[in-house]
């Protein structure tokens, strides 16, 4: 047998379904490394705010309220609907998992 010690530094998943990113997250809850990152499209608005604290209470369920010491758990989620022209900085909002939510970062 060959020993395969994967060391995995960031776990990273896409979806482009709006209805369908909750599932990347749930993967990638069983997943140990520093950095897991998630990017996904939805709606803005209260919708949006709905859906993360969905998928924040559903990851709490899997993981609790934080992550491991080392650890960050990154939600990006994208304006869906969005033409390639109308890409811009502002598209894309990071969530990162904190005491059970997902907090936006200012960074």
């Amino acid at each position: 047998l060959k020993p395969y010690l994967w060391d995995l530094k960031v776990a990273f998943e896409h979806e482009n379904n709006t209805t369908e990113w909750l599932d990347e997250v749930i993967k990638l809850s069983h997943i140990r490394c520093p950095l897991r990152i998630v990017v996904c499209y939805f709606t803005e608005g209260e919708e949006r705010a709905k859906a993360l604290n969905f998928a924040s209470a559903m990851l709490c369920k899997k993981i609790g309220e934080n992550v491991a010491e080392g650890e960050q758990f990154l939600l990006i989620i994208g304006d869906s609907g969005r033409r390639a022209k109308q890409v811009n900085i502002s598209t894309y909002t990071p969530y990162l998992y904190q005491n059970g939510v997902f907090k936006i970062q200012n960074w």
